[in-house]
């Protein structure tokens, strides 16, 4: 020892009850300083930071890559197997169904180690991970609530021993409200006693004097941060939940666990958070939870309606999106129309489209209608960006798309208006200088001529001159209804009636 010839591993200084460790890391401090010659490595969870050591360095693990879990999992399954076979194939098993697509936002969870640890226990009950994510949170958190320090025999503080785990899941969804319905993710220690103390007097009829309650809040927030790691200490004083999904999770459930009266008013303003792309998840989780997500979805379907009602210009934008999907042909959906259309008014991608109808994916598949509209509009585009920055090159290209009577059987009246158009182009025979030169000097007129013909023979690429109030609205408006349909196919129970209602009617007033 005296040679420094050790390599001294002290696991888990987290775990040594609270009446011991004070003395503990004296007596450590001492151990290190006489035998300094020898490496020391002193593991603990953050949460036990409570004494610092002099001469040591301090190292957080790293979150793992997919090398590192692969190697963590088929660790993880040896240790906890009677059979190294049956080790190695719980392993290959799990492995293989985290890396499927759907369980990507499970996998996005395995990078930390302790959210590892929680994904190896759920899945070796289950031998799969729960088909939705909430229940996946739930039947984990109960481990680290529950199991956790039972398998390690921790000693714990007395009252927080005796709270049931519903009180547990409880108290935490009260932190989750009071903090995230704030967009804080990082909060001060005294706060969250603050939280402890008002449960345990309203919930648990707790009747001690002052001080001892200032005690038990302190001692179960320690509790919660030691044991089960759901909320750890960032800094001196200033707390987090270890992971931002636990916060979400339990921000969820406390909306879920209102009282009836409560329930409306709560999921109304859930629904009003749909356009803040932070409480995205709290939504999707919210309606997974929910016995029935229908009145969820209808309110926000109500609340995006209503974005658009106060604007007069948007409204009659849409108007003019419904009055062109009814005046052409369709292959699909007036709902995926509607869509299809709203991103050739706004150069979007056709996410929203797409989803509601996948043949959006494949041009051909589409009524010819919507083929030649979305020609023209290409076409369109591509003569203002020829007005902003001439290029034969790209001259070149537009005149080879505004070859659309070779494609498309066209009405006569348009057919001869856009053949005139086109005559007024610039001879591909001129010098490269007079085309660029007609481009900047003649090309808007050109371009607002083009727009002239689209409006009246095809009802489409209108100037709506949208501030940037409105454009913003515009975006939000989209993007939720982009969401509402990621919720009306994701794991929410709604019940086919609703859910046809709302994307028989999506982006129409």
């Amino acid at each position: 020892m005296e040679a420094g010839s050790f390599l001294i591993l002290l696991d888990g200084l987290d775990e040594v009850p609270n009446k011991y460790r004070e003395r503990l890391c004296k007596e450590l401090q001492l151990f290190s300083r006489k035998f300094y010659n020898n490496t020391i490595i002193i593991t603990s969870r953050n949460a036990a930071q409570q004494f610092h050591f002099q001469s040591f360095n301090y190292v957080e693990v790293a979150d793992f890559g997919e090398k590192r879990i692969k190697e963590f999992a088929e660790k993880w399954f040896l240790a906890t197997s009677k059979k190294t076979s049956e080790g190695k194939e719980k392993a290959q098993q799990f492995l293989a169904q985290l890396n499927r697509p759907e369980n990507k936002a499970i996998r996005e969870l395995a990078v930390t180690p302790i959210l590892l640890n929680l994904l190896c226990s759920v899945f070796k009950e289950r031998s799969k991970f729960p088909r939705q994510r909430a229940k996946l949170y739930e039947t984990g958190l109960n481990i680290l609530l529950q199991r956790w320090d039972l398998s390690r025999g921790i000693e714990r503080d007395e009252f927080y021993h005796k709270l049931p785990l519903l009180d547990k899941r409880k108290l935490l969804s009260k932190i989750a409200a009071v903090t995230f319905s704030e967009a804080r993710y990082f909060f001060e220690i005294r706060e969250i006693q603050k939280v402890i103390e008002d449960y345990l007097c309203t919930t648990c009829n707790f009747k001690e004097d002052m001080e001892t309650l200032w005690l038990t809040s302190e001692a179960i927030l320690k509790s919660i941060e030691i044991q089960h790691g759901v909320l750890v200490e960032r800094s001196q004083n200033i707390y987090s939940f270890s992971h931002l999904t636990f916060q979400e999770y339990f921000m969820a459930r406390y909306i879920i666990s209102s009282d009836s009266q409560n329930l409306d008013k709560n999921l109304k303003e859930l629904a009003e958070k749909v356009t803040d792309t932070s409480w995205r998840e709290v939504i999707l989780l919210t309606a997974s939870m929910l016995p029935k997500a229908d009145i969820l979805f209808l309110k926000i379907k109500e609340f995006l309606s209503q974005l658009i009602q106060k604007n007069t210009k948007l409204k009659d934008l849409l108007a003019s999106l419904n009055q062109k999907v009814q005046s052409i042909h369709l292959s699909c959906s007036e709902s995926a129309a509607r869509a299809f259309y709203f991103t050739l008014s706004n150069q979007r991608d056709f996410n929203l489209a797409l989803s509601l109808d996948p043949q959006f994916a494949y041009q051909t598949k589409l009524s010819k209608d919507m083929q030649l509209d979305s020609s023209l509009v290409r076409s369109f585009m591509d003569s203002i960006n020829l007005v902003k920055n001439p290029d034969i090159k790209h001259f070149l290209s537009l005149c080879l798309s505004l070859q659309i009577e070779e494609t498309f059987k066209l009405d006569e009246d348009f057919l001869e208006s856009f053949t005139e158009l086109k005559k007024q182009l610039p001879p591909l025979e001129q010098e490269n200088s007079h085309i660029l030169a007609w481009w900047k000097n003649q090309g808007q007129e050109w371009v607002d001529k083009f727009r002239e013909i689209l409006i009246n023979h095809r009802n489409i690429c209108y100037d709506w001159r949208l501030d940037e109030q409105e454009k913003e609205l515009w975006n939000l408006f989209y993007n939720g209804n982009v969401f509402l349909v990621e919720c009306l196919q994701g794991e929410g129970n709604i019940s086919s009636k609703v859910k046809q209602e709302i994307e028989s009617t999506l982006l129409s007033i």
